[in-house]
């Protein structure tokens, strides 16, 4: 088991009605706040009751609405401006995971003098305005990680990037399972995906002698198994809304079992171009991507997917082991199309031809010149899951 450092600096206010204590929150680090979200008429009444909150605790406050789907840079900079213009003593997001990594980058970068993209340091010593969600979406795990998304749109091929610093973790998030009983079935499925996803890009890396971070991540997604599909047919089944809700954080928190283990992110790599190329969903995408991966992938590591395929994904357990991995896979399609994901980029109108580009992107994404921190893919390798998926 690797060394590691834990230290929890987001407190998690969970439950019924949690968010009109916002104010309360608030109050402790000043009396003006910038609410960050993305316009959504979804926000209408949750927006009525922050308002009432902040006015009640006597805190003035503004409002960016304008956040879109994978978070460009330029809107950052505009909402940047914006805070210098008008200084703030306290920045919160109201929405998911594009509206939290916007409102992440805008408290770390205000007071940086130089890039984030450039300083990739874990962490900055220049000051960090204070900031806290009101969670809508669960499955980015944003609330309570070290990551945020955002999409340099300054370049010539827009590339979605991955930034990784102490300051963005959050001073509190309020989460309230109810606010996910209006979402549409699609955006429930694809951050139900993108919860397994992340439990898999750490379960599949090379950790050795940690039987329970790989039980732990084992939980996660039979609990996003069951509770998604529950969630499907009973929108308004609270129990399913909060297992899904509390799965999103634990397999993205800091207090996941990893120990140490950052996790091989090769799904990821290969998924975050065709989002950003094609203007996709992050979770129907790593629906997509999962899939070809596991065909490509099983046989570098059998006895994981094996594994995967039996205390995950329910398959028996055969003496011929593709025979398991691949009835652990057929029973992943299933539910993938029970929850209405697409599982191939035939579903979704993409040919593997046209992604060539995103292949080459996927060498950038994790900073090693290859995709995934461990497999090391090379373009071509790359294209290889590609043409599986279509």
């Amino acid at each position: 088991m690797n060394n590691f450092y834990d230290s929890q600096k987001t407190n998690v206010i969970f439950g019924k009605d949690t968010h009109k204590t916002v104010g309360e929150e608030i109050k402790k680090y000043g009396n003006r706040c910038l609410i960050v979200h993305d316009g959504g008429s979804y926000l209408t009444k949750i927006l009525e009751d922050v308002r009432a909150s902040l006015d009640a605790n006597g805190i003035s406050y503004y409002e960016l609405g304008d956040v879109k789907p994978n978070p460009r840079l330029s809107y950052c900079k505009e909402c940047i401006e914006k805070v210098h213009q008008e200084p703030v003593d306290f920045i919160l997001a109201v929405g998911g995971g594009s509206v939290m990594d916007t409102a992440k980058f805008i408290a770390v970068q205000a007071n940086m003098k130089e890039s984030l993209f450039v300083n990739r340091d874990i962490f900055t010593p220049d000051p960090v305005i204070p900031h806290g969600v009101i969670s809508t979406l669960g499955g980015t795990g944003s609330e309570q990680s070290l990551c945020a998304m955002v999409v340099d749109d300054s370049l010539e091929v827009p590339e979605k990037v991955g930034l990784y610093n102490l300051g963005f973790f959050f001073d509190f998030a309020i989460i309230n399972p109810e606010f996910a009983y209006t979402l549409p079935p699609k955006m429930m499925a694809c951050g139900a995906m993108d919860i397994m996803s992340h439990c898999w890009e750490v379960y599949f890396a090379p950790i050795n002698g940690n039987e329970i971070m790989e039980g732990y991540f084992e939980a996660i997604v039979k609990a996003v198994l069951k509770e998604g599909l529950v969630a499907k047919e009973e929108p308004t089944n609270y129990d399913a809304r909060a297992n899904l809700n509390l799965a999103a954080i634990m397999a993205m928190s800091n207090t996941k079992p990893a120990a140490g283990e950052m996790g091989d992110w090769v799904c990821h790599h290969m998924e975050n171009p065709i989002t950003v190329t094609f203007k996709r969903t992050h979770g129907e995408i790593l629906s997509i991507i999962t899939d070809a991966w596991v065909k490509y992938a099983w046989k570098s590591n059998p006895a994981k997917f094996v594994r995967w395929a039996v205390n995950c994904m329910g398959a028996r357990l055969y003496d011929n082991q593709e025979d398991t991995v691949m009835e652990g896979l057929r029973n992943l399609e299933d539910w993938q199309k029970r929850m209405g994901l697409p599982t191939r980029l035939s579903d979704i109108g993409i040919k593997a031809e046209d992604c060539k580009i995103c292949a080459e992107n996927a060498m950038k994404i994790s900073g090693t010149g290859k995709a995934g921190a461990y497999s090391g893919y090379d373009v071509d390798m790359v294209m290889e899951v590609y043409k599986l998926a279509e």
